[in-house]
């Protein structure tokens, strides 16, 4: 598989042009991340701020790769009844 870097300019004049045609609406779409790669807004911020607005506890959240973790067991877990099931 080859990888090709492409200028964030040269991915939004892909995605103006695309946008004419309806059959490549998808295309267009899925090039929509290049306004926010061009963007100089800072999406990483500090959640405490959040949390405390929210009044979230910090102890009460877990981490995306617990929660995938959990969620994938329970699918697997579940595949596993339904095979059973119909054996």
């Amino acid at each position: 598989m080859k990888i090709h870097n492409s200028s964030a300019s040269v991915l939004r004049v892909t995605r103006q042009i695309t946008r004419f045609f309806q059959w490549t609406n998808d295309v267009a779409d899925k090039l929509a991340f290049t306004e926010v790669l061009s963007s100089d807004t800072v999406f990483s911020v500090p959640m405490t701020e959040t949390n405390n607005l929210l009044g979230v506890d910090q102890k009460d959240l877990i981490t995306l790769e617990k929660y995938l973790q959990d969620y994938f067991s329970n699918i697997l877990k579940k595949l596993k009844d339904l095979k059973a099931q119909y054996k």
